[in-house]
């Protein structure tokens, strides 16, 4: 592709927005790291398999943030005006929303597994949030693999939902 070819987009409605993500993520973090090592000390009779559960859920948030870390700096600093670089999405980009499909899932399916336990195991109601829950990792599936097949910036930027007429 030419310099001649290139149609410039406007890069503030996609790497703004990731700039306060990854403040507001750094910043969630750190909350939810005060919050696990708040359970380990208070919670000392809690089954193993639920401190294993909580240690998962932290863990995948550190690694979330770091990806999100990875993908504004190699915008942000690495490739900072080249413009060639700025119109692809990289990995980081779709692993940042797999990672929070499934760091999301966790939180909803604890809940869920609440809701059983205290709604006296009203399965209609467990099966629909059950549901919600399953829905929500396949979209978030759909937009990482969407990703990591070719889409760029532009399309991003661009989307319509009248572009999804295909899946229905």
């Amino acid at each position: 592709m030419t310099d001649i070819d290139f149609v410039p987009i406007n890069i503030q409605p996609l790497y703004g927005p990731a700039l306060v993500g990854l403040v507001l993520t750094a910043f969630l973090s750190g909350l939810v790291t005060l919050q696990t090592f708040f359970y380990y000390r208070h919670y000392l009779k809690d089954p193993m398999s639920l401190k294993f559960y909580v240690f998962f859920v932290w863990l995948l948030e550190i690694v979330h943030l770091i990806v999100v870390f990875l993908f504004v700096y190699y915008y942000t600093v690495l490739h900072w005006g080249d413009r060639r670089v700025i119109e692809h999405l990289t990995w980081s980009w779709s692993t940042q929303f797999l990672l929070n499909s499934f760091i999301t899932a966790l939180a909803q399916f604890f809940l869920i597994y609440r809701v059983y336990i205290l709604s006296r195991r009203n399965w209609p109601l467990v099966a629909i949030l059950t549901f919600l829950g399953i829905l929500q990792v396949a979209m978030g599936i759909w937009t990482s693999v969407d990703g990591l097949n070719g889409q760029t910036a532009r399309d991003f930027l661009n989307f319509k939902v009248s572009q999804c007429r295909d899946f229905y």
